[in-house]
């Protein structure tokens, strides 16, 4: 029993790594598309954003764009968060949210 639980404890850590893992290759795509593209529109960043995040329910995928200056310089900002449910009955009551967050220059 107590194998039992320890391997299905392993399945869902490794779940959840695999979306952590996928939230931050869409995070660094988007990324990429700012260095590629300082003109980019917020909407065009998004749209790249979520093509890039292969999950069982990408329109769970929230994405938030913004934009900051920090000692003069201007970045972009993208925050990707997602919300993980555990299968396996009992381990879990809830969701977890994971999330991912980059600053990119506008260079």
């Amino acid at each position: 029993m107590i194998m039992l639980v320890t391997m299905l404890g392993i399945v869902e850590l490794g779940r959840g790594l695999n979306v952590r893992n996928q939230l931050s290759q869409a995070a660094d795509f988007g990324a990429r598309a700012v260095l590629m593209n300082k003109t980019i529109s917020d909407s065009g960043l998004e749209a790249v954003i979520r093509a890039a995040f292969q999950a069982a329910s990408p329109d769970q995928l929230q994405v938030t764009v913004g934009a900051e200056v920090v000692n003069g310089l201007q970045f972009r900002t993208v925050s990707v968060s997602y919300p993980f449910v555990p299968l396996t009955w009992g381990f879990s009551t809830g969701t977890i949210n994971l999330s991912v967050s980059r600053r990119t220059p506008v260079i």
